[in-house]
């Protein structure tokens, strides 16, 4: 995914959860969720979605999304927020997606080991249109927006600044870009 697609994404992702009480609500849990994911789409398609989403922010020097609980954020966006519709949509492209990894890899996509999961990922992503694309870029939004919005997330990458301190422009920047 292109760079300014990606921030496009995100935009309207952010953009529409702020218009939106009952994802404001979501995130206001505090990293308490309601139900587990495997209880919303079911065991197999809960492993695939949890091992996408630690593949997306991997746990390195600072929490992986997994790790913050983007599973259960997701779970609770599909249940609160989603329509009923969407969410057999979501279930069965998830199911669909496994079902590709199977017939690609032999295995289910949660059973590969990292490498081949990114491939798999960078094969979806190449293709740049099509179900598996739009289901994946639909993860990957539902897992950046859980992982920054989470507390752990917000400030693991992030220096709390003093807004109201003096500016000091000469303060060494030690961001680091998102794998996407």
């Amino acid at each position: 995914m292109h760079r300014r697609r990606f921030l496009e994404l995100t935009s309207l992702a952010i953009a529409g959860a702020l218009s939106s009480n009952r994802v404001t609500a979501i995130i206001e849990v505090d990293g308490r969720f309601a139900v587990p994911l495997r209880s919303v789409i079911g065991d197999d398609a809960a492993a695939l979605v949890s091992a996408m989403c630690e593949r997306i922010i991997p746990k390195t020097q600072t929490p992986g999304a997994v790790d913050v609980g983007c599973p259960g954020f997701i779970a609770d966006v599909l249940t609160q927020v989603y329509l009923e519709e969407e969410q057999v949509r979501f279930a069965e492209g998830v199911h669909e997606l496994d079902a590709r990894a199977v017939s690609r890899t032999g295995e289910k996509y949660a059973a590969l080991d990292s490498s081949n999961q990114d491939a798999f990922l960078a094969e979806i992503e190449s293709e740049g249109k099509g179900e598996a694309y739009e289901l994946f870029a639909e993860i990957r939004q539902l897992t950046v927006f859980g992982y920054y919005t989470s507390e752990q997330g917000a400030y693991a990458e992030h220096e709390v600044v003093d807004w109201m301190a003096p500016w000091e422009g000469d303060i060494a920047y030690s961001g680091r870009m998102i794998r996407s």
